[in-house]
């Protein structure tokens, strides 16, 4: 079976083995780093990444600042054609992880807008409810709450 160009493992910046294609993989060290200085909730840095059928494919990424609130960034990409070896999903969502971790490095300079944990579940909601537009299916499922589920 071939390996994706994003799946790619190998030895990255901080010596540690990961998908060296990742763009994010910077930025989730930023994450682990400000968690550990106690500017973060969760090192974790969440994401996901839809492809609309008739529009660009879409990548969300987030990080849990305090409980309950989230720096969250979207990105879109449209493919025009053109391939870069990563497909349009990843590579939006790779780029979002991407934001989110900048705007990690200047969460001590101002406090960047945070959103609350049930706002961005109302938007991956939305997102679900509309499953029938994207290409593939909705494969997100998992991160709404049992009792949302449909």
């Amino acid at each position: 079976m071939a390996v994706g160009f994003r799946d790619i493992v190998g030895r990255l910046p901080d010596g540690r083995d990961g998908a060296v294609n990742d763009l994010g993989a910077l930025a989730r060290v930023e994450a682990v780093q400000a968690y550990v200085a106690r500017r973060l909730a969760d090192p974790i840095l969440r994401g996901l990444h839809v492809h609309w059928t008739r529009g660009p494919a879409e990548g969300w990424s987030w990080a849990e600042v305090r409980p309950g609130e989230l720096l969250v960034e979207r990105v879109t990409a449209q493919a025009y054609g053109l391939s870069c070896g990563v497909e349009p999903p990843r590579l939006a969502e790779d780029l979002a992880v991407l934001a989110v971790g900048e705007r990690l490095r200047t969460i001590e300079v101002g406090a960047p807008p945070l959103l609350p944990r049930e706002d961005l579940l109302a938007d991956i909601r939305r997102l679900r409810d509309r499953r029938d537009e994207l290409v593939g299916d909705f494969a997100y499922d998992h991160l709404l709450p049992a009792v949302t589920a449909s």
